[in-house]
């Protein structure tokens, strides 16, 4: 390998010894097609992931496939999405699982969609915590001394620091 990439310095640019490395030492055939397999049956939408992150990996994938001449369409791409749905999903999941008419565009659709109502519903969920925890909350910051909040979420911190001195607000020693 150190070979081919001097050979590839001397005489082309990074990305040729690269393309260059990856044509030498990639899978080839069937360990290729397997390995390809492989990574789609283990891949799934994460909790909370955005779709579209899940669809690029598979469709990528399986146009690799296509590439090496594996049959591997829509209807497969449909299959596999829906087997690898979140549990929070099932619902929806058992509503594309029988509409025979709804084609894999319509489903990613379909999952965004869902995606985007289980986003806002997670925000407004914080959102009415936080409003009942500054309803309960009496005490003050141990950083800018404002009611309200606590230290790990007042504003005035940066990356979990404070961005101004202390204001009185803190915990003082024992002497």
């Amino acid at each position: 390998a150190l070979d081919v990439v001097r050979h590839y310095e001397d005489t082309m640019d990074g990305s040729s010894a690269y393309r260059a490395l990856v044509i030498k030492y990639e899978l080839k055939g069937r360990a290729r097609k397997t390995d390809l397999h492989r990574e789609l049956v283990n891949d799934f939408i994460h909790d909370g992931e955005d779709p579209d992150a899940y669809f690029g990996r598979i469709e990528d994938k399986s146009r690799q496939l296509r590439e090496l001449g594996v049959p591997f369409n829509e209807e497969s791409l449909m299959g596999l999405t829906l087997a690898k749905l979140p549990p929070a999903y099932v619902v929806l999941e058992t509503v594309l699982e029988n509409d025979e008419d709804l084609d894999y565009e319509g489903a990613k659709e379909q999952i965004r969609g869902f995606h985007r109502k289980i986003v806002a519903k997670a925000a407004k969920k914080d959102q009415v915590e936080n409003a009942a925890f500054i309803a309960i909350f009496n005490g003050k910051c141990f950083t800018c001394g404002q009611p309200g909040h606590k230290k790990s979420e007042c504003p005035k911190r940066v990356d979990g620091k404070k961005k101004h001195g202390p204001v009185g607000g803190g915990k003082t020693k024992k002497k």
